[in-house]
């Protein structure tokens, strides 16, 4: 299963939670890893469980262990 987390409720619920709610689900646990093309050069963006962006980095690696050292859960955004 890998990095997946698991959510024990039922769907209907997890649907009709506050659109403020859902975006702060993971806000102090995971962040994002996003691969991007910034001025033709390749960079790994982190953001937070809302989507703002935190920092970015030359390669992957460096974007993993920045998560890793403020004790969030790397995943990554396809």
């Amino acid at each position: 299963m890998g990095n997946m987390i698991k959510i024990n409720a039922d769907r209907k619920v997890i649907e009709n939670l506050p659109p403020q709610v859902l975006s702060n689900l993971g806000m102090n646990q995971i962040a994002y890893i996003k691969t991007e093309l910034r001025e033709n050069e390749l960079s790994f963006s982190v953001f937070a469980a809302d989507g703002n962006e935190i920092i970015a980095f030359d390669n992957m690696q460096e974007a993993k262990d920045f998560i890793r050292l403020s004790n969030l859960m790397p995943m990554t955004v396809h």
